[in-house]
């Protein structure tokens, strides 16, 4: 009921869900379907569970894992890499053309999955800004929001027709992996740090930092550069001063 005000295709989640299945049909297969979709968000762009905060998705093929970053704890955390699947965290959104009602990514996520995010949100809310003009034309079915810059852009929704008339609101909710466990920084962020270019310098007699705390300078960084992108997509699209922000943070159970 709270999401319905916002019309047709007007409200998005994006980043960590962990609250259950994204097949539509996950009952045959002995489990719950339990999507962003079943909770009352039109479309979606999120992993089920917890993720790497860096190359997350890494490790779902065997090509793909020389592009692994995993910062100070040097090896895959977080699952148990001899029963390969359980390694792999990808990107899944809401495709009614899938036999599963979704797809996922096809290609490597970027060393920053923050900035993954961000741009998830950017282009569902310059589709929403397009679709929702009065000088839009109509678009059916599968929109051309599948990006042609790199991983980054290698997503993909499927929407229904195009609402044609003023600039409508909507609702979206972006649940950064950054910074839970496992925080790995990107390899650009750390090496920063550590140069002194982006980080306080250590004061006179303290010691380097240690790869714990460039990975969570970096996560937190990266973070805030999301952050910024997210603003900024907001006043270029003509959101900014009508929209309501929230930020909110648990940090997580780990220590």
């Amino acid at each position: 009921e709270y999401t319905s005000p916002y019309g047709d295709g007007g409200t998005f989640f994006a980043g960590k869900w962990h609250l259950g299945s994204f097949y539509e049909d996950s009952e045959l297969y002995g489990g719950t379907t339990s999507s962003p979709v079943t909770h009352g968000f039109h479309h979606f762009n999120a992993t089920v569970e917890v993720a790497p905060t860096a190359t997350a998705n890494c490790q779902c093929k065997s090509e793909w894992i020389t592009d692994c970053m995993f910062g100070h704890y040097g090896k895959p955390n977080h699952c148990q890499p001899r029963e390969g699947k359980d390694c792999c965290f990808n990107y899944w959104w809401d495709d009614p053309t899938s036999p599963h009602g979704v797809s996922n990514l096809t290609e490597p996520t970027p060393a920053d999955d923050a900035l993954y995010l961000a741009d998830a949100f950017g282009r569902f809310l310059s589709d929403r800004r397009r679709r929702t003009s009065a000088s839009s034309s109509s678009v059916s079915g599968k929109a051309g929001v599948r990006g042609g810059g790199g991983a980054a852009d290698a997503y993909a929704y499927a929407y229904a027709e195009s609402i044609v008339g003023p600039p409508a609101p909507f609702l979206a909710q972006i649940s950064f992996h950054n910074c839970h466990t496992p925080f790995i920084g990107s390899d650009e962020y750390r090496s920063s740090c550590a140069r002194n270019e982006t980080c306080r310098p250590p004061r006179y007699g303290d010691s380097p930092y240690t790869s714990v705390e460039l990975d969570d300078y970096s996560c937190l960084s990266q973070l805030d550069a999301a952050v910024g992108i997210i603003l900024d997509a907001l006043d270029n699209e003509g959101y900014y001063d009508n929209t309501l922000v929230r930020l909110t943070s648990d940090k997580g159970p780990e220590k």
